[in-house]
């Protein structure tokens, strides 16, 4: 995980009330075969906010859209705060880092000394948002965007569409690696696309973001092989 000197050396202007962020986390889910006759697996699978059995994972990205944590996948009904607290991901961060996050990852309790988390306020008894409230409602939103479209990405990938019984003992791997590609594609942030534009000429900005680095997915998309065939 990037340190937070790094994230600032590519920190988008969107992130400017959150200069101390160095990570953006969220939930993603596919959908997953019933699992069997058991009906307890079932039970944990079946995600009633989605009426589906579903896997689950949380990613974090940094600031400048680049996919740097994917915890292992868990059942559909796992919380968000559950995943964050069986992975390593806060053990990474340090003292002034910040981490933005929705309304369902109130981890406070789970924070090193010194990490800072930023999500939306709750309304509980008050009725409505004070506009401090409603404007850093807005900001949070603005900059979680990011991680929204490379959630999305990741699920474009076929392979993702849905998880067969066969391959629920590998879906980690099959997130993690899909979630490497993601960053072999156009950057997230226009101006970061418009600099690698500038520094090759031979690649246009408006390509497909299907486009990756030669080597890296020739690498990659042999571990997705061996993935496919549970030979990893």
């Amino acid at each position: 995980m990037p340190s937070l000197l790094k994230c600032k050396s590519s920190m988008p202007a969107s992130f400017g009330d959150f200069s101390c962020c160095c990570l953006v986390i969220d939930a993603t889910e596919v959908t997953q075969d019933v699992p069997g006759q058991d009906m307890n697996a079932q039970s944990h699978t079946y995600s009633s906010y989605k009426n589906r059995h579903r896997v689950k994972s949380v990613t974090g990205v940094a600031p400048n859209g680049a996919v740097v944590y994917v915890s292992k996948s868990y059942p559909g009904s796992t919380s968000d705060v559950a995943i964050v607290d069986h992975s390593n991901m806060l053990a990474q961060l340090s003292s002034g880092d910040m981490i933005l996050a929705d309304k369902g990852f109130t981890i406070h309790s789970l924070l090193p000394s010194g990490v800072h988390l930023n999500i939306p306020p709750f309304l509980k008894d008050k009725g409505q948002y004070t506009p401090a409230e409603v404007q850093m409602c807005r900001k949070n939103a603005r900059s979680r965007i990011h991680i929204e479209r490379v959630n999305e990405r990741i699920k474009n990938f076929e392979i993702l569409s849905h998880i067969p019984q066969q391959f629920r003992h590998i879906s980690t791997k099959i997130f993690q690696v899909c979630s490497m590609l993601v960053n072999f594609q156009d950057p997230m942030i226009a101006k970061i696309a418009e600099t690698l534009h500038r520094t090759n000429s031979n690649i246009p900005i408006n390509q497909t973001p299907h486009i990756y680095n030669n080597t890296a997915v020739s690498v990659l998309m042999s571990v997705l092989y061996f993935v496919k065939y549970e030979i990893l």
